[in-house]
């Protein structure tokens, strides 16, 4: 956010991240892979309870535990 980003996207197959400005450049980083498949199906329930959890501010959140 201190750089300006608004928004970015996160793309588990090809790992990458793509950040977005407000003025739509974009800048596209490679991820370290994913630990084992991508999950067959979209769970919904599963992304919702992650998203929350990301929000909390727990102390045992972390980004790798998130994506996994």
């Amino acid at each position: 956010m201190q750089a300006g980003f608004e928004s970015y996207i996160v793309d588990y197959r090809r790992n990458t991240s793509t950040y977005f400005l407000p003025n739509c450049d974009h800048i596209v980083l490679e991820n370290l892979p994913s630990e084992g498949p991508v999950a067959s199906h979209f769970d919904k329930d599963g992304i919702v309870s992650q998203i929350k959890w990301a929000q909390s501010n727990s102390p045992d959140y972390t980004n790798a535990a998130f994506s996994k």
